[in-house]
């Protein structure tokens, strides 16, 4: 699905782009940043909670090629002067790709983790838990 009528990169190009990246290989990191960012953009206005689990993982893989980069990296002219993507409800880049993506992985819109505890009608904070302690025992074997 195209998200852009000018589009420098496609999805499939900037995921294997990614993987590039992953590999050590090297690739325009600011094209897939910013093309990454834009598809994050585009899709997390829509309602629909598909295309939000999509922009969370565009958004928590644009701020993993930017942490590999070691620098600031090109985005979308749509976000407010580099503007950052990720929630900022953690305390480093890091954590909050990790944060991010155990929502994600749960197949859930993003939830402030304090709010889901407290309204369970927000997410499925469980779910998001199972998903850390999955990530943990990946990051960790």
């Amino acid at each position: 699905m195209d998200f852009t009528d000018e589009p420098v990169l496609s999805n499939p190009e900037a995921v294997r782009g990614l993987r590039r990246a992953a590999a050590g290989e090297t690739v325009d990191a600011d094209a897939i940043h910013e093309h990454l960012t834009a598809l994050g953009l585009a899709y997390s206005e829509d309602q629909d909670p598909d295309l939000h689990v999509i922009s969370q993982s565009a958004y928590a893989a644009a701020a993993w090629l930017s942490l590999l980069a070691g620098r600031k990296l090109r985005t979308d002219d749509h976000l407010d002067d580099g503007e950052d993507v990720l929630p900022r409800f953690a305390p480093s880049t890091f954590t909050q790709i990790i944060d991010l993506l155990a929502w994600t992985r749960s197949d859930q819109v993003y939830v402030i983790w304090e709010d889901a505890a407290t309204d369970p009608d927000l997410g499925d904070l469980s779910a998001a838990t199972r998903e850390l302690g999955a990530m943990h025992v990946e990051f960790t074997a």
